[in-house]
């Protein structure tokens, strides 16, 4: 558990994201959270941007930082690479999950249900977009 939450705050600390995306992030949240509330017939479509957004989130890439040295200290203090690479892919995709997640709960404000933002196709697209791009 310690070495989980070391790589964890390794992670916060060397974002695999720039800032930029982080800021991106909400400023789609805030776009679509109005899109929501105005015309909730429209989550599904309002949706899009957070998920291409997330997609190149998603894909920060493990191998060329590895490469520049970025993730030596994590390589020969911690045990297994196994780990290092699932905190790598949390960090990677905790701002995108986050936003689909408010996004969601003022849906669910708004209309009463969140229906599209929670629905069963809606989370598949989500963690596809979330596992694909990183893991290729």
């Amino acid at each position: 558990m310690k070495t989980i939450l070391y790589l964890l705050r390794f992670f916060r600390v060397a974002s695999p994201l720039p800032g930029l995306v982080v800021w991106t992030f909400g400023a789609i949240v805030a776009g679509v959270s109005a899109i929501v509330v105005i015309t909730p017939g429209r989550t599904a479509g309002a949706l899009a941007p957070l998920l291409v957004l997330q997609m190149f989130a998603a894909s920060s890439g493990f191998a060329v930082p590895g490469r520049r040295g970025h993730y030596d200290l994590l390589l020969t203090r911690t045990g297994g690479r196994v780990a290092i690479a699932l905190a790598h892919w949390a960090s990677s995709i905790a701002p995108g999950v986050a936003a689909w997640l408010i996004v969601a709960s003022i849906e669910a404000l708004a209309t009463g249900t969140a229906s599209i933002a929670m629905a069963s196709g809606t989370c598949v697209a989500v963690a596809l977009v979330s596992t694909i791009p990183w893991a290729a």
